[in-house]
């Protein structure tokens, strides 16, 4: 549980960096997993995961997405960049 992880961590000495909470919806279809990750205070978002880069496409396909709108960046620079939330600056990141 996060709580028996939290006590772990705080008994080995290792001091918390943020407290982040996230939420998220998964779905698939074969290998591909479309995952609607809710965070807070930015919109939701759609990560497409599957273990080739075609299958990815594929998935983007199936949801009559187009490939050249796809975003190939992490969640800290995705926050910095799009909403100006410095991830590093935060304590707290809660709903």
């Amino acid at each position: 549980s996060a709580e028996s992880a939290v006590k772990f961590m705080e008994a080995t000495g290792i001091p918390m960096q943020r407290y982040q909470e996230k939420k998220r919806l998964e779905y698939r279809v074969d290998d591909i997993a479309f995952d609607l990750d809710f965070w807070p205070k930015i919109p939701m978002f759609l990560e497409i995961e599957a273990p080739t880069e075609g299958e990815v496409r594929r998935g983007a396909e199936l949801l009559g997405l187009d490939w050249k709108d796809a975003l190939f960046i992490d969640q800290k620079v995705l926050h910095q960049q799009y909403y100006g939330i410095d991830l590093n600056e935060l304590k707290e990141y809660r709903f």
